[in-house]
C-alpha cells in the first residue's frame, strides 16, 4: 500500500479522529437496554483509546427505533458535549 492509501486527506489532518474501538458481548436477550449497551461499548472505546471523559467534546450517532440519543449517553459517561449529531433512520416499505 502507498502512503496515500492509508493516510487521511490533508484537510482532515489534526481536526478529527476516531481513536478507539469498543464493543459489547454478542448475545440475544441480554436484559440490558440499548442505552446501557451503547454506554458500555463507548466506555470500552474510550478505554481502548486511553481517553477520559474530559478529553472528548463531541459525539455522533446513527440510530433507529429504540436507540438512545447521544447526549443521554454522554451524560452517563460524564462527557460534556460541545457538539453532537444524531442521525435517525426509520425504514418504511411500499408495494408497487
Amino acid at each position: 500500500m502507498t502512503d496515500s492509501e492509508v493516510m487521511p486527506p490533508a484537510y482532515l489532518r489534526d481536526k478529527y479522529a476516531i481513536v478507539g474501538v469498543g464493543e459489547t458481548s454478542y448475545t440475544r436477550g441480554s436484559g440490558m437496554t440499548t442505552r446501557a449497551l451503547a454506554t458500555w461499548a463507548i466506555k470500552n472505546a474510550m478505554d481502548d483509546a486511553g481517553l477520559s471523559s474530559g478529553e472528548i467534546d463531541g459525539m455522533m450517532s446513527y440510530s433507529g427505533n429504540d436507540s438512545t440519543a447521544s447526549p443521554l449517553i454522554a451524560g452517563d459517561l460524564g462527557i460534556r458535549l460541545n457538539f453532537y449529531m444524531d442521525v435517525i433512520e426509520y425504514a418504511d416499505s411500499i408495494n408497487l
